[in-house]
């Protein structure tokens, strides 16, 4: 094949390409299957395929190769050759996918000799994906963790405007068979699972004398959990009884305690499973595909943040780790008006699935709340409430759970399944 020669639809495989020489080629016989159909030129194709990958290639670095009969290293060039490349994102076979790299390769020899730039295009070397644009949204999603745990932890009109920027229309972001705002209803068949860890049987029995309140949140907790700050309560919960047991990683030999719970009011839930773990990269050959890209940036963005909150911290860390999903928990309650999260468990595979309602919907009913407790003021408090023109007595929220009645079972456990990451060895 040389430049000139014509390459059908047919023998195209990705498939943005694909239609547009279908919408815009010319008939001919095609120089690879030999039909009669619309095609491209390898030229054409060549110059559509180039732009991009100049953006995202860059040049392989040489590293070393271990061998596994001795041990002896060898220096190796990173990455793919340049027709590789070339037939992974046309989705064709080699010759039409080398015709076009030698095509390019013959335009910037003369450029690359007279002008010192490095060539994109040599065989015998290899080149590695780029991807540009990934920086920004980690960059900023990064920048906003320091000042919330470092700089600027409260009223911080700057960190604000960086959330707003990084979850922006989020809704358009949400697959198409997936809502990202949920309603829960009383009807909804729903059931929460909430767990306790005990040391002995008589931690057990203790906690199953008022399994209502015993299991429900603490409404002033002393320490911080993933999305709330000391002092705020949360209901953390699981949407099955195996995920609410392996999420609070009981220790063997002890006991967990679970209970279930039901919704009594409606409530709205960000639906974080809505968003593509593994969003696909844009093809190089969409006309959209600058719109493309940036959606795909965000959606790998919203993959990762769903990492970070699934994902637990050492206890030693919590104070500090946990103050930014904290943040965005808060910010997601206020800005997007939802009453709890919904996120992938760490612990298990990935269809089970954790709940968190904020405080403005974790009440269960006929359990104290954090609005009776502020009900006991001291007359002193009184009086200063009072001068301030601020409620003595504060409205009290309606609950939006109900304990489940008998429905705590308690486990020993038996056995724990550890997963581990990549051995690393210290010098």
């Amino acid at each position: 094949m040389d430049s000139n020669s014509p390459v059908c639809y047919k023998c195209i495989g990705d498939h943005a390409l694909s239609r547009r020489i279908l919408d815009e080629g010319t008939i001919h016989t095609c120089a690879h299957c030999a039909e009669n159909r619309e095609t491209f030129t390898i030229a054409e194709i060549a110059e559509l395929y180039d732009e991009k990958y100049r953006e995202f290639y860059q040049q392989g670095d040489e590293v070393p190769v271990l061998h596994e009969d001795d041990d002896d290293s060898s220096w190796a060039m990173e990455g793919d050759s340049p027709d590789e490349i070339a037939a992974q994102w046309l989705e064709a076979d080699e010759d039409i996918a080398y015709a076009v790299v030698e095509y390019l390769s013959d335009q910037e020899s003369g450029d690359c000799i007279r002008d010192g730039a490095m060539p994109m295009y040599e065989l015998g070397f290899n080149y590695v994906f780029e991807d540009t644009g990934r920086h920004y949204h980690h960059d900023l999603w990064q920048n906003f963790c320091d000042r919330v745990r470092y700089v600027r932890r409260f009223y911080d009109l700057e960190g604000s405007k960086i959330l707003e920027d990084l979850f922006a229309g989020l809704a358009s972001l949400a697959r198409s068979d997936v809502q990202p705002i949920i309603t829960i209803k009383p009807d909804s068949n729903i059931t929460i699972f909430r767990a306790r860890r005990a040391d002995d049987r008589k931690s057990v029995k203790s906690i199953l004398r008022n399994a209502k309140k015993n299991l429900g949140p603490n409404p002033l907790p002393k320490r911080g959990g993933r999305l709330n700050a000391p002092g705020i309560s949360t209901f953390y919960g699981a949407l099955d009884r195996e995920t609410c047991i392996a999420e609070k990683r009981p220790l063997v030999g002890g006991y967990i305690v679970v209970g279930s719970f039901q919704p009594i009011r409606e409530m709205t839930i960000l639906n974080l499973f809505a968003f593509p773990k593994s969003p696909k990269f844009p093809s190089f050959f969409l006309k959209s595909f600058d719109h493309e890209y940036e959606l795909y940036l965000r959606l790998k963005f919203l993959s990762s943040f769903h990492e970070v909150v699934a994902n637990p911290v050492l206890p030693s860390g919590e104070n500090v780790e946990y103050v930014p999903t904290q943040a965005v928990a808060e910010f997601f309650r206020d800005h997007l008006k939802v009453d709890g999260i919904l996120y992938r468990s760490a612990q298990m595979p990935e269809n089970h699935k954790n709940i968190a309602l904020f405080d403005s919907a974790d009440i269960v009913e006929d359990n104290e709340s954090k609005d009776e407790q502020n009900e006991e003021l001291s007359p002193f408090k009184r009086i200063a409430l009072k001068s301030m023109g601020l409620d003595i007595k504060p409205k009290r929220r309606p609950p939006r759970l109900r304990y489940i009645d008998n429905s705590a079972r308690f486990y020993r456990v038996k056995a724990v399944n550890y997963q581990t990451d990549t051995e690393y060895e210290l010098d």
